[in-house]
């Protein structure tokens, strides 16, 4: 069996072995769609403290 088979069919079963959850599953489908609203949001203000090892600091900026 091809890889890519066997990796979606991890994806689309749970640890059991059961089918997983499906996404339309978990919507609720009797409310009325509601749209988003974005908003500008005031400048990020403050210090950045990175460690001083190359763990994560230079991959910050």
């Amino acid at each position: 069996m091809p890889r890519a088979v066997i990796r979606d069919r991890r994806i689309m079963t749970n640890r059991a072995g059961q089918p997983a959850f499906h996404l339309e599953d978990k919507m609720s489908h009797s409310a009325a769609a509601k749209p988003a609203t974005a908003r500008k949001s005031p400048a990020l203000a403050g210090t950045a403290r990175v460690p001083g090892d190359k763990s994560i600091s230079h991959r910050s900026f």
